[in-house]
């Protein structure tokens, strides 16, 4: 319940120049060490050596080769049940794997990105909110906190809930 109040409060950072920059900062850092990444490849299995992760084998049948280790950005069910190949996994490990929750809130995100002319006024809407700024880079529009907290009971519960709560995000054109 803190994580709304936060943006409210303070925004929300990004990189100058937008949140990819970031992974073009490490992909150069990458290169400048002598390392390389493919992008835009889908790994279909992780290979191993022993107990040893040495590579990954991609969707279209390349197999690339790791000298230390294969980093996984993918979430644990992704890496361990789909990706590393059957029977790697002790029976301990793999039974505690089968049962990592998903989406233990039974709550999601739907994101929409809209591209403008010039820059957000909200002059019509913002004449009836004397409490904030509807133009801070995060706000979160919501009844009330009671409304929100009975949002997440009802998701924990797997019902709809009575209320649907909007997080807004109005980047910057560097964004």
């Amino acid at each position: 319940m803190m994580a709304p109040g936060f943006p409210h409060k303070f925004g929300t950072r990004r990189p100058v120049g937008g949140t990819y920059t970031l992974i073009e900062a490490l992909l150069a850092n990458l290169a400048d060490a002598g390392g390389s990444a493919a992008t835009d490849s889908p790994v279909a299995e992780i290979l191993l050596n022993g107990d040893r992760a040495t590579g990954v084998r991609l969707t279209d049948g390349r197999e690339i080769r790791a000298r230390v280790g294969v980093i996984a950005s993918c979430d644990p069910v992704q890496t361990l049940n789909r990706l590393l190949p059957a029977g790697t996994l002790d029976q301990r490990t793999q039974a505690r794997v089968d049962h990592v929750p998903l989406s233990a809130t039974g709550a999601s995100a739907f994101k929409v990105d809209v591209a403008l002319r010039g820059k957000l006024t909200l002059g019509r809407h913002q004449k009836r909110r004397d409490d904030f700024d509807l133009r801070l880079p995060a706000v979160m529009i919501a009844d009330s906190l009671e409304a929100v907290v009975r949002s997440a009971q009802q998701s924990r519960a797997r019902q709809v809930p009575d209320d649907i709560h909007m997080f807004t995000c109005v980047a910057t054109h560097a964004d």
